[in-house]
């Protein structure tokens, strides 16, 4: 390679790159399609359709933004690293929405799971229509490798021009992914509608943005946990749509607010626990004991509780979402500035940034919060639950006072143990085990060393109590 005068070296970026990146970039078809779905929201869209067909082997996703015209599909679509907040800063133009995109290479992941990829748009009276094949972008790399010399500069691929004939739409822009890599799979158009409403918090009317996936709509009820929340905790909430409503939680700690005033940082969101860690069992293989992280309303990191040690029986129950303000405010003005924080792949934060450490810090002394009044609100649910037993609740009319309180609080501790099978035949032969404890303690006058039991060891605290046939000789000769 020669060089001038004025430039003695050069930065070349290989097609060799772009192939690489594509098909590495993400690691599933939820996240390729979460990046189309944050680009129809950049574009002011209305409306998102994603239609999969497994008989045909293509994903289409289609939306009513704005569309492009030719010279706009190749210089930011076609162009590798457009970054539209420096081209387009601020705001959307007509719907006034903050832009998800930052590094314009989300367009890429698109390869991660489809050899082809067809792009049909329109803005105005323009359309455009064209074919971008990794089979072909391989070949054309290939050949530059065997024709490859020190004189000789890489040569662009070009997408092949399609017929605008088939564009039966005025506005917006259309993708078909073909030829789907078989290590890509897609259970059921169901599958995909609780993923992606997995990753937004803005799908629905209130933003004037739906999803639909084979024509049903993507819903908050989609995410399937929500309905199971039993206790939540909300930061900052300000009767925002973006929270979700919890229409069975039988309680709701008052609103709080989780914030760094030095580094301007602030967390929204949600944190809940639900009644039974089963109901985070996901059908679809996703781990919903997790806390989601959310930047601009779109997922950045699928589970930040897993840095956490939380060897507490509560962990087990959590699940929330939190969203981070004052993290990605560049709008394209020197002024707003800031270091990127999320991965290349966007699908979580970079660790070793000092502002992840404060986001962890904030968000360890709440979870710690939350385990104390957790306990709480589980031994007096637990204690309720047992006394409407009618036995328990003549066993407790049966105590003194100061010794029916000590009886209601220990059966109440039993709720905060785990019990998975559904008929519920653990918690009652615990609670016999329970009762006939308590009576082999008062007997021996050291009540006071069930009050001292820890909750991780309420199940050895029985045990030590005696063999059940043995209390239960106690107890009746008593």
């Amino acid at each position: 390679m020669t060089s001038t005068t004025q430039h003695p070296y050069r930065l070349s970026i290989s097609l060799n790159v772009l192939e690489h990146l594509g098909l590495n970039l993400y690691s599933n078809v939820p996240a390729v399609l979460a990046e189309a779905v944050a680009n129809a929201w950049d574009a002011d869209a209305s409306r998102v359709d994603i239609t999969w067909s497994d008989d045909n082997n293509e994903i289409i996703i289609q939306d009513d933004g704005t569309g492009m015209t030719e010279d706009q599909v190749n210089d930011r679509f076609l162009t590798i690293g457009y970054q539209r907040r420096v081209h387009q800063p601020g705001p959307t133009p007509q719907r006034k929405r903050q832009p998800m995109g930052r590094k314009g290479i989300g367009k890429l992941s698109l390869f991660s799971i489809a050899d082809t990829i067809v792009v049909e748009t329109t803005h105005g009276n323009s359309q455009s229509a064209l074919e971008i094949s990794a089979t072909d972008i391989r070949k054309h790399i290939d050949q530059q490798r065997a024709a490859a010399s020190d004189s000789q500069e890489e040569q662009p691929y070009y997408p092949k021009p399609l017929s605008k004939d088939s564009i039966d739409f005025t506005q917006g822009t259309r993708i078909t992914l073909r030829n789907l890599r078989k290590k890509q799979t897609v259970r059921s158009p169901e599958f995909l509608r609780r993923r992606i409403a997995r990753r937004f918090t803005i799908i629905g009317a209130q933003h004037d943005f739906a999803v639909f996936v084979n024509r049903d709509q993507v819903t908050p009820s989609d995410r399937a946990h929500i309905d199971h929340i039993q206790y939540v905790w909300t930061y900052d909430d300000d009767s925002s749509e973006s929270t979700p409503s919890f229409p069975n939680a039988s309680h709701r700690e008052p609103n709080k607010s989780l914030t760094d005033a030095d580094k301007n940082i602030r967390i929204s969101g949600w944190l809940g626990t639900v009644q039974q860690p089963s109901q985070l069992a996901s059908t679809d293989g996703d781990n919903l004991n997790r806390i989601a992280i959310f930047m601009r309303d779109k997922l950045a990191q699928e589970d930040i509780l897993a840095d956490f040690v939380e060897g507490g029986v509560y962990a087990r129950y959590l699940v929330g979402e939190l969203r981070i303000e004052g993290l990605d405010t560049y709008d394209g003005s020197e002024a707003t500035r800031d270091e990127d924080i999320s991965t290349s792949s966007r699908q979580r934060l970079v660790e070793g940034d000092p502002r992840y450490a404060i986001i962890q810090n904030l968000i360890q002394r709440e979870l710690k919060s939350i385990q104390s009044q957790w306990a709480n609100l589980r031994r007096e649910a637990g204690a309720a639950e047992a006394g409407a037993i009618p036995i328990i609740r003549e066993w407790l009319l049966s105590l003194s006072a100061p010794e029916g309180q000590l009886a209601r609080k220990w059966l109440g501790r039993l709720n905060s143990m785990r019990f998975d099978d559904e008929q519920g035949q653990s918690k009652i032969e615990m609670l016999k085990h329970a009762i006939l404890a308590f009576e082999a303690y008062r007997i021996n006058e050291r009540l006071a060393m069930l009050e001292d039991t820890p909750d991780e060891t309420l199940e050895f605290a029985l045990k030590i109590a005696g063999q059940l046939d043995e209390i239960e000789a106690s107890y009746y000769a008593q």
